[in-house]
């Protein structure tokens, strides 16, 4: 009785009565023979009918983990969500089953199995943090006067995108598919090219003297004229010299 917690409740009350009645024969100086035998073998039924719990431990540990995951619903991916709830529901059933013995121990061992195969099957889902950023940026962009071949490029990289993104079923096992349409629309985002702009050329070189230089230049043109000037009047006076 002082290990009650042990054993099932099903024939629990008969040991109790059992029990009781034996210890009130055993205190009854009076008693006959006949009472006592009668009280022993009651007692002696009531202790073989007993049956110790069924093992729940790894059941109950198993219980305990899955009901963490399902706090935690929105980690997880869809493709096996419900084989862990139906799985759960039933090993709760078996816990919250006070009549299960020993011998209903196969019951038991079975709901843990069914438990532990659904949380196996279970996956997180792929990390797509960095793709719901970058497809919030993309999103943002204006593409008026981009060239329509890098648009075209642009639209479909970001219409990939949000499949993935919108693709519940996509687990840690499928973290490349993710990270391929990260890199996809990062490259149109970067490749986008600007429509009509003119492609940088290499100017001639240009010699036309700064502002400045004509300055300078100007005071030596003056220079050069006004000694050819005096050169010219040189030759005259020298002609009229000599036909004087």
């Amino acid at each position: 009785v002082e290990n009650a917690d042990k054993y099932v409740e099903t024939y629990w009350q008969q040991l109790v009565d059992a029990l009781t009645a034996a210890q009130a024969v055993m205190a009854d100086g009076d008693a006959m023979q006949e009472d006592v035998d009668k009280a022993a073998d009651a007692l002696f039924n009531a202790i073989l009918a007993q049956r110790f719990k069924a093992d729940k431990s790894v059941l109950e540990e198993l219980v305990n983990r899955a009901t963490q995951m399902v706090e935690n619903a929105d980690k997880y991916v869809e493709t096996h969500w419900q084989e862990l709830v139906d799985a759960l529901t039933g090993a709760q059933a078996i816990m919250a089953d006070q009549t299960l013995s020993e011998d209903d121990q196969a019951k038991v061992d079975e709901a843990a199995d069914a438990l532990l195969d659904a949380i196996l099957a279970q996956r997180f889902k792929a990390d797509k943090s960095i793709l719901e950023d970058l497809i919030n940026m993309a999103e943002g962009i204006d593409l008026d006067g981009y060239t329509a071949e890098s648009v075209a490029a642009f639209r479909t990289a970001l219409a990939n995108a949000q499949a993935v993104m919108a693709d519940n079923s996509l687990s840690e096992d499928d973290q490349a598919t993710v990270d391929a349409a990260v890199a996809a629309l990062s490259d149109a985002m970067n490749g986008l090219t600007v429509g009509g702009a003119p492609e940088a050329t290499q100017k001639p070189e240009n010699n036309v003297p700064q502002t400045g230089d004509n300055a300078h230049m100007m005071g030596y043109v003056l220079a050069t004229l006004a000694a050819a000037s005096l050169l010219l009047g040189a030759v005259v006076v020298e002609k009229r010299r000599r036909n004087g």
